[in-house]
């Protein structure tokens, strides 16, 4: 037997009904946000906080690394 019979997934594999996930800290930090009531379920709330303030910071971080967005029109006003 293999992975996707074990995993039931076989039908969304064939049909590529399956979504890409948005791996950078932005997108997960999306997720986490998206699924807070399954995340807490699992890991509790105190974990839950806990882990999205490290999300947080890596988005910070990730801003700071230079992924320019526009703010304020064409000027990027960020700290350095």
């Amino acid at each position: 037997m293999n992975a996707t019979n074990v995993a039931n997934c076989n039908e969304f594999i064939e049909k590529g009904t399956l979504d890409a996930l948005d791996d950078s800290p932005a997108g997960l930090l999306q997720e986490m946000e998206n699924n807070k009531a399954g995340i807490v379920a699992v890991d509790g709330e105190e974990k839950y906080k806990a882990d999205l303030e490290k999300m947080k910071a890596l988005v910070e971080l990730e801003a700071k690394k230079g992924n320019f967005m526009t703010v304020e029109g064409d000027i990027d006003t960020r700290e350095s």
